[in-house]
């Protein structure tokens, strides 16, 4: 069987420019950049650029496949969106940040999320499909606040880990808490299971997911027009000028302060499960 590569990039929150069209145009005979997005298809040779670098400059979101078993996912964020201290909590990358695992990255002005994983035995014959469309959501969520991706591939790859004999008389590797636990992992969601097939995880992880998490009102319940009585009108002000410069993260920016002012319900440490914990519910499921 001959060696497949399948890149496909995303814009979300704005449309590519005709120049940097024009730009991405060049970089194959076969591909045309449409106002949001980009594929690349290789059976022979590789994609000449970066997809990091390429991600920063023009793009949102990225997914790659290879038939040997390489799958990756990249979210880019506006630095302002979201809390890079606790998206760090989920990263998973024994140190190197080329491996498999949840890399998190500050990047100028932007965080990288990297999702990466490798089947040893490769992945046989790929077709190209509209897994990155429907996980397009996911990156909105964790913008919210949202982090049951980030939990869900956390546990993946602490499973991963798991089948390493070695791991098993890690001490120290073990005693390691896990990651909090988001809620409403009873709730479906669409690009979750998306990201869950994709990535080939184990559907049973949801079920240690769910005995940590917990069940909160959805956000459609908070009174959106009290909170904004909480903000000065300093603040007010500086809203209202992004909007009439376009700002086109405005209103994510406006919804993370408010939901700022909520009282939040944080998990306990004490209640958090050791790695160690973690893994033997993981083989008490299996």
């Amino acid at each position: 069987m001959s060696e497949y590569q399948y890149y496909e990039f995303h814009t979300i929150d704005r449309a590519l420019t005709q120049e940097e069209r024009a730009e991405i145009n060049t970089w194959s005979s076969r591909s045309t950049a449409s106002a949001t997005s980009v594929s690349f298809e290789y059976s022979y040779g590789s994609f000449s650029k970066d997809p990091e670098k390429v991600v920063l400059k023009y793009f949102d979101a990225m997914l790659y496949i290879a038939n040997w078993g390489a799958r990756q996912i990249i979210f880019r964020f506006p630095e302002a969106l979201v809390e890079f201290d606790e998206l760090k909590k989920y990263r998973y990358d024994d140190g190197n940040e080329y491996e498999c695992g949840i890399h998190i990255k500050r990047k100028g002005n932007y965080i990288l999320l990297i999702i990466r994983d490798h089947e040893e035995d490769g992945l046989g014959w790929i077709e190209e499909n509209d897994s990155l469309v429907d996980m397009l959501p996911l990156r909105s969520n964790i913008i919210q606040g949202d982090y049951r991706v980030l939990y869900l591939a956390w546990l993946h790859f602490l499973s991963v880990s798991g089948e390493n004999e070695e791991v098993e008389k890690d001490e120290e590797f073990l005693e390691i808490q896990e990651p909090p636990v988001p809620a409403n992992f009873g709730r479906p969601n669409k690009a979750l299971d998306t990201l869950v097939d994709f990535f080939e995880m184990d559907s049973d992880l949801i079920k240690i997911a769910k005995q940590g998490s917990s069940e909160v009102p959805k956000v459609a319940n908070t009174n959106w027009r009290y909170l904004l009585t909480q903000l000065s009108e300093k603040e007010k002000t500086a809203f209202l000028m992004q909007l009439i410069e376009g700002d086109i993260h405005v209103a994510h920016a406006l919804k993370k302060r408010l939901v700022s002012l909520k009282p939040q319900k944080k998990q306990s440490s004490k209640n958090r499960r050791s790695r160690g914990e973690v893994l033997a519910l993981i083989e008490d499921i299996k």
